[in-house]
């Protein structure tokens, strides 16, 4: 059975995001077998703050056009 997904392009941005977090995890060794699936909710977790960090940091076009 194949799962499709239809992402938004934020929830696709959080997910590029959260997947380089993984990453680094994996590559600097720091990934125990068994522990992925908290690095994932930990990944994930990281890239919304980041997220939400720069929406509130910055305004975009779009924002500054509506007011």
């Amino acid at each position: 059975n194949k799962e499709y997904l239809q992402l938004q392009p934020s929830e696709a941005a959080v997910l590029g995001v959260a997947g380089r977090i993984f990453a680094a995890h994996v590559s600097a060794g720091l990934v125990k077998p068994g522990m992925e699936d908290e690095l994932v909710d930990k990944s994930v977790s990281l890239a919304i703050r980041l997220a939400r960090k720069v929406e509130n940091s910055i305004e975009s076009d779009d924002e500054l056009s509506s007011n």
